[in-house]
C-alpha cells in the first residue's frame, strides 16, 4: 500500500532510461526527497508527533519481541494522514540525478 502502479511505473522508466549507476542514484534521491517532503507534510498538517509516537513504539515493540511486526494501520477517521504521491519524491529525484550526471 506504500506506492501505487503508476510511482512504480515512473521510477522504472525514469530508471531504465538513466542506466545502472544513475538509477541507483535516483533510487536513494528518490526516497530521501520523499521523506523530506513526508516530514514538512506531517508539520504543516499537524501529526507529526502523533505519527512520531506510532513509529517509535512500533519499533520499541519489534525490538523487544526481537520480530517484524505488522505496522500498525492508520486511523480511518484522520483524513489527512500524512500520505503522499511518491512521484513527487521521484521528481525531485529525478532532477537531482539529472544534475549531478550532467554537471560531471
Amino acid at each position: 500500500r506504500m506506492m501505487g502502479a503508476g510511482d512504480i511505473k515512473f521510477l522504472s522508466a525514469a530508471g531504465g532510461m538513466l542506466g545502472i549507476k544513475p538509477a541507483a542514484v535516483l533510487l536513494l534521491t528518490s526516497f530521501l526527497t520523499s521523506g523530506i517532503i513526508g516530514i514538512f507534510v506531517l508539520l504543516i498538517r499537524g501529526t507529526f508527533m502523533k505519527r512520531f509516537r506510532v513509529m517509535w513504539n512500533y519499533l520499541k515493540a519489534c525490538f523487544m519481541l526481537r520480530n517484524v511486526l505488522p505496522y500498525p494501520e492508520e486511523d480511518s477517521k484522520d483524513k489527512e494522514s500524512g500520505k503522499f504521491a511518491f512521484s513527487y519524491g521521484i521528481t525531485c529525484g529525478l532532477i537531482i540525478t539529472g544534475y549531478y550526471f550532467l554537471k560531471r
